[in-house]
């Protein structure tokens, strides 16, 4: 007999004696263990906490290498075809890289690597974030972008970049935004910055779009992300009439 799964077995077992106790004398161990598990206790974490270790350098006082925030956020996470809440996690935009709160380590949060391709979307303070595979990918790389608005006629996603640049008068390193935002219509992606790029792409209700900014005083440019978000809703409203 494989003395993995029976190694494996005691662990979880042992890590959920304070919670409950369950009857394994129907256990085949020579059997499925897996699958024993996951329907008497429920789904397994261990898959999503399996990755390497990351070391975090934080390079300068001022700004980080995160989205949204250089502290651990509340995600969602959907990975190997299965979903898991109740994590925390940070995206490190400067290397692409998603990485999780080991569960169970909470006090010094190690920080674990996931396989990048195996995570197939995460939610991290109310942004949807798709792995993109090349053939999908606007820039023709592979990694995560921020689906900001996917309508029936046209989509806006953005890919997060950092980079790091040396400060000024000491050793460290300052990060700076980059981001790359991409309208697609029918198929096809092009790049916009500004209200000018956008309105380009959407010519065909351009009057309709530039009296609905002055209307709501928008300012739909990178940056904005929801005006830009109100407007392409507003625009997929003239189309679908």
């Amino acid at each position: 007999m494989n003395n993995k799964p029976f190694l494996l077995l005691l662990v979880l077992l042992i890590s959920f004696h304070t919670k409950a106790q369950y009857d394994i004398t129907s256990l085949d161990l020579d059997g499925n263990v897996t699958e024993w598990f996951d329907n008497t206790i429920g789904l397994a974490n261990l898959p999503i906490t399996s990755g390497s270790h990351y070391a975090v350098y934080y390079s300068s006082t001022i700004s980080h290498q995160f989205f949204s925030h250089n502290r651990w956020l509340e995600i969602e996470i959907s990975y190997s075809d299965q979903v898991y809440s109740d994590f925390f996690g940070l995206y490190d935009v400067a290397a692409d890289v998603l990485l999780l709160r080991h569960p169970l380590q909470i006090f010094y949060s190690q920080p674990v690597n996931l396989s990048q391709d195996k995570v197939e979307w995460f939610t991290m303070n109310d942004h949807f974030f798709k792995y993109y595979h090349k053939s999908e990918s606007p820039e023709k790389k592979q990694g995560f972008y921020d689906e900001l608005y996917i309508g029936e006629s046209v989509q806006l996603i953005a890919k997060r970049k950092k980079i790091a640049f040396p400060s000024k008068g000491d050793l460290t390193m300052d990060f700076r935004n980059y981001d790359v935002y991409f309208l697609k219509q029918e198929g096809t992606y092009n790049q916009v910055s500004s209200r000018r790029s956008i309105i380009k792409e959407l010519w065909d209700y351009k009057k309709e779009l530039r009296r609905y900014i002055r209307k709501n005083m928008l300012r739909p440019k990178k940056g904005y992300d929801k005006d830009i978000v109100s407007l392409l809703e507003y625009y997929d409203s003239l189309i679908s009439h």
